[in-house]
């Protein structure tokens, strides 16, 4: 199997806040779009992969 690299789409929304000076908190979240040909045998077999994920992020950060 064979999955041919793809330029897409990620759409990311997120937000910081600071819990004390010091410290923040972090969240977001990405839509990934992306669509890249795949081929089976040699190209045998062609198709066209739908990948989406949903990936939600967080974190901590400190500030010195």
């Amino acid at each position: 199997m064979r999955i041919d690299p793809t330029v897409g789409v990620a759409p990311n929304i997120g937000v910081d806040h600071e819990i004390t000076p010091n410290w923040l908190l972090n969240l977001d979240a990405k839509w990934i779009l992306r669509q890249p040909d795949v081929s089976v045998n040699s190209s045998f077999i062609r198709a066209r992969a739908d990948i989406s994920p949903f990936v939600v992020g967080a974190s901590m950060q400190y500030r010195f």
